[in-house]
C-alpha cells in the first residue's frame, strides 16, 4: 500500500485496510474502519490527522541513534509503503 504522507488521515488508512483486509475463516475480518484503531507508542491515532501529522514522521523518531550523524527523517519521501503478510498475526 502507498500512502501520500501530506494529505492521507489515519481514517483514509483505515478504510484502505478494512477494504484490503483478507477473508478471515473465524471472522476477524473488520467490517468497516470503525473496527481498526492505529497505536502510535501508545496512543490511538486521532481519524482527523494526516500521516504527517502524526510523530511517526518526526526527525526525532530516526531508528538509528548509534551514529552520530544526523539522519534524514522518516518523512523525507512523499509516500510510505505498508505492506501486511498473509497469516500475519495468527497465532
Amino acid at each position: 500500500m502507498e500512502f501520500d504522507v501530506a494529505t492521507t488521515t489515519i481514517l483514509m488508512v483505515k478504510e484502505r485496510l478494512a477494504a484490503e483486509w483478507p477473508e478471515s475463516a473465524d471472522g476477524d475480518t473488520p467490517s468497516g474502519p470503525g473496527d481498526l484503531k492505529l497505536i502510535l507508542s501508545g496512543q490511538i491515532l486521532d481519524n482527523a490527522k494526516t500521516l504527517a501529522g502524526t510523530s511517526l514522521f518526526h526527525p526525532d523518531n530516526a531508528s538509528d541513534t548509534s551514529d552520530s550523524t544526523p539522519s534524514a527523517p522518516a518523512a523525507a519521501a512523499d509516500e510510505v509503503q505498508y505492506e501486511t503478510s498473509p497469516g500475519e498475526g495468527e497465532g
